[in-house]
């Protein structure tokens, strides 16, 4: 039960993400890939992380993301609206 409740959040965290993305698509697109297989510009997901710990799920950064201070702000307030 408990792992399908986790896999819908997941779902939802990815879905809301996408959107913040979207909304600052003229940052991702001015910036190269981190990947080859991000085609021809970064994607947010390059940048966040998520995890469990002692029955917790936690949100953070990659080390070494140079997302700015408003990306990162949304990423969290969506991450506490899914799991908070």
């Amino acid at each position: 039960m408990l792992e399908s409740l986790y896999k819908e959040k997941h779902e939802e965290l990815i879905q809301k993400l996408l959107q913040v993305e979207a909304k600052h698509i003229e940052f991702f697109e001015n910036r190269e890939p981190q990947f080859e297989s991000d085609g021809n510009r970064d994607h947010l997901h390059n940048h966040w992380l998520l995890w469990t710990e002692s029955h917790l799920v936690k949100f953070g950064f990659a080390q070494g993301s140079d997302l700015p201070e408003n990306i990162r702000q949304e990423c969290i307030k969506v991450f506490d609206e899914v799991f908070g």
